[in-house]
């Protein structure tokens, strides 16, 4: 629960962070959603997940008070997410590898990492990653009109 906590912790505060820069975007003339937006609706989202998280780590720490050696190694999976993410995030800002390409590969590897049944999940693994791949990208690159990599 811990670890919980201190990663529930970090992403609230980058999440704040890329919301008081959003407010410094100025908004669109013609545009009704403008450029600040879409981060600062994404950066409010995780905000209250991050919140969520964290409500529920404390009191499973509070239920369970410190069981170190229950938990086990319950900790590579979220820990592999994470590398798994800053991968991700390389391969965008290289430009290696268009958005849609590496978010259909992305989602679905996260996806199997972090569930219980890999087996189950790779029907759901594979849909999320083709919906959110090429709809994400239609709709920044033809509705919002936003540059993505």
């Amino acid at each position: 629960h811990r670890a919980a906590i201190a990663t529930a912790l970090l992403v609230i505060a980058v999440a704040a962070a890329f919301l008081v820069d959003g407010w410094s975007l100025k908004p669109g003339i013609f545009e009704p959603i403008g450029s600040g937006t879409v981060p600062n609706g994404v950066a409010v989202i995780v905000i209250a997940l991050g919140l969520g998280v964290l409500w529920e780590a404390v009191r499973g720490l509070r239920r369970e008070g410190d069981a170190a050696e229950a938990q086990g190694e319950r900790w590579l999976r979220p820990a592999a997410a994470f590398a798994w993410t800053i991968v991700y995030a390389f391969v965008l800002s290289t430009g290696a590898v268009r958005y849609q390409w590496a978010t259909l590969v992305y989602l679905p590897v996260t996806v199997l990492i972090l569930a219980e049944r890999p087996r189950k999940a790779v029907p759901w693994a594979a849909a999320i990653g083709i919906v959110l791949a090429f709809g994400l990208d239609y709709l920044f690159r033809r509705v919002l009109v936003t540059d993505l990599p």
